[in-house]
Order: C-alpha cells, then sequence, then structure tokens
C-alpha cells in the first residue's frame, strides 16, 4: 500500500477557510474580474422540499472566480448526521455551519454564538452539567429564515431519534446529554448527565434547518430518504450547495446573502477523481485547482510541474467499528465471528 500525503487540515481546510470565510467582506468588490472559468457539465439535483425564497438584498456584484477541488472520494451523502467521511465532513463549512470553529492556532472562534461558553461568562455552570449557548440575531439560513435555537434542539432530535439510522448519536446520546431546550429563539441549553469535557471539540459540527426538514420527518418519521441528504439547497454557510452529477462533479456557489459577507470566490467545483492517474493528471494540467491524498512517490513529478506541496500530519484515521448491543445482529455478540470478520478484512 502506498503512502499517502494527507492534506488535512494543512491544505483544505486552510484555503476553503482562507478563501470562503476570511475573505468574506462587505466592501465593494475590484471594478474588474477574471472571468468565470467553466464548470464541467453536469445534471441538476433533485429540488429539495419547498423552501421559502430569500428575503435578504444582495448589495454586491456576484463574484466570478471558479476554483476546482479533487477528492479521490464521492459524496454518499451530505447530511451531517448520517456520515464522518473524511471528503463529505470537509465540505460541511462551504455549505454548513458550526456553531464555533478554530483558528489556526486551534483557538475556539464564535459563529453562530455571541460568545464561546465559559464558566467566566456564566455559558458553563460551575458543575459542569449546564451548557447555555446565546446565539446572533443575524444569522440566518441561505433561504433568508432565520436560524433559531429551534433548529440546534430539531438537531439533537433528529440525532437520537431511532428512526433515523445516522452514523453516530455520540455525544448527544443518552449517556453524555440528558436534555437541549430552547427557552427563547436566541437561546440554546444543554444539559449534560454527568461533565463533559470535550463539548467543545464535538458539539454542532452541522446544523439542520428544521422548517425544510421538520415536515420530512413529521410525515415519514425518518430523515433517512429526504432528497435534502442528497442535495441540501437550503444551508447556512458562504456558500450554497448547487449540484452534484453522481460519478463526475459537485458544485456549490457563493451565497450573495450570507451573513458574514460574501465571499470573494464565485463557486468551488470539486470533482471527483477516484483514479490516481486521473487526479495527477488533473492537477498536472491545472484542470483542479487543489488535490489531496497525494502519493509521496510522485511528489518530485508535482514539483516539477510547478505545483505546490504543503505536508502537514491530518490526525485523520479510517476505521472500522463492531456495534454489539441490543440492536446488532445477535451474531456479533460471538467473539469468534467478530475474529472471523477482522481476519477476513486486510
Amino acid at each position: 500500500m502506498s503512502k499517502r500525503l494527507g492534506l488535512w487540515p494543512a491544505i483544505l481546510l486552510v484555503i476553503v477557510a482562507a478563501m470562503a470565510l476570511a475573505s468574506c467582506t462587505s466592501a465593494a468588490p475590484p471594478t474588474t474580474s477574471a472571468p468565470a472559468t467553466e464548470a464541467p457539465s453536469v445534471t441538476e439535483a433533485p429540488t429539495a422540499e419547498p423552501t421559502t425564497a430569500p428575503t435578504a438584498e444582495v448589495t454586491q456584484a456576484p463574484p466570478t472566480e471558479s476554483v476546482t477541488f479533487n477528492f479521490t472520494q464521492e459524496f454518499g451523502s451530505l447530511n451531517p448526521l448520517y456520515t464522518t467521511m473524511y471528503f463529505e465532513t470537509i465540505t460541511f463549512q462551504l455549505w454548513n455551519c458550526w456553531a464555533w470553529d478554530f483558528d489556526e492556532n486551534n483557538n475556539p472562534r464564535p459563529l453562530l454564538v455571541t460568545e464561546i461558553p465559559s464558566t467566566d461568562n456564566g455559558g458553563m455552570s460551575e458543575d459542569g452539567l449546564t451548557l447555555t449557548m446565546k446565539l446572533r440575531d443575524d444569522i440566518k439560513w441561505s433561504d433568508g429564515e432565520p436560524i433559531t435555537a429551534d433548529d440546534f434542539v430539531f438537531t439533537y432530535k433528529m440525532t437520537v431519534d431511532d428512526g433515523n439510522t445516522v452514523s453516530s448519536q455520540y455525544p448527544y446520546d443518552s449517556d453524555h446529554i440528558s436534555a437541549v431546550e430552547a427557552p427563547d429563539p436566541q437561546t440554546v441549553v444543554v444539559t449534560f448527565t454527568q461533565p463533559f469535557g470535550p463539548w467543545l471539540a464535538t458539539l454542532w459540527h452541522g446544523l439542520l434547518p428544521a422548517h425544510v426538514l421538520q415536515p420530512v420527518f413529521d410525515a415519514d418519521g425518518t430523515l433517512d430518504n429526504a432528497e435534502w441528504n442528497l442535495a441540501p439547497t437550503v444551508g447556512c454557510g458562504p456558500f450554497t450547495f448547487a449540484e452534484w452529477s453522481p460519478g463526475q462533479s459537485a458544485r456549490f456557489v457563493a451565497d450573495p446573502n450570507y451573513w458574514l459577507g460574501q465571499p470573494k470566490i464565485g463557486e468551488i467545483i470539486v470533482t471527483f477523481n477516484t483514479d490516481n492517474d486521473a487526479q495527477r493528471a488533473a492537477v498536472l494540467s491545472g484542470d483542479s485547482d487543489l488535490g489531496s491524498f497525494l502519493d509521496f512517490s510522485e511528489l518530485p513529478e508535482y514539483k516539477n510541474g510547478g505545483i505546490n506541496i504543503y505536508q502537514g500530519n491530518s490526525g485523520y484515521h479510517e476505521g472500522i467499528y463492531f456495534r454489539v448491543d441490543g440492536k446488532s445482529n445477535p451474531a456479533m455478540t460471538d467473539v469468534k465471528v467478530r475474529q472471523a470478520i477482522a481476519y477476513a478484512i486486510d
């Protein structure tokens, strides 16, 4: 197995954040701009559940620059509750939103909240059991609907509802959290069953629009088959989902009404080149502006081709986990079955 150069977070997160978030601005754009790069020929994704049209007024011309990323795996789902895949989760801050994120020194920064909760500001109780989040009053979904505490409560309920086949209920499960409540539209109260140290690193890394998905859950008793999972046209990031052509590419376009300011990048195109040779050719030819998981043995070729290489420790790993509880197949409780599965996997 060849060694790979993991670019998370040293490249992809930094570049995405720099272009999409740090470059968001409310100032007027330059008088001239580079022509847009023609997007790949793609098929429009299915229309998501009915939503309210945007109401905010666009105050500046839309950006035109296009950036292309190459992913070596294709998406399976874009619903944050249904996936932990690397190539899906790193897109969430493009079109979805976190309650807070982290700067280049790993210091937390408030996004949807007015400040990071702490014992000093009253956001965390002295006993470590109650987390109180104060939301900004100007945050909105891409269709113009306000983001409120109800969206946080809905996201929590959908995570722990057994009707939804989510990737994991952690850390919202009953072993860690007993309740998430909304005393008012700008306040979210999380009650822990016991002090939970990693709340800052694990909570609210993705949000569901209750006004879009609550009717789906009410009708079907599950979000498993919601169109939004594959076409999340209502989001809360600097870009909005535009389309996804299976086996080819996905496209995200700048949201001119984004509450932190319109991005300077007009669109981000993600192409799926699962073959290493195809990715190398795309990067070297300039068809892709960013590659990922490059083969170490090919670094000289990239450097000779004028490609900038940034190496960093990713801290990311993939694994297969056994589910052994009352909901799993009874055979999984037999250690010999689990050993047989382990022996069968290289």
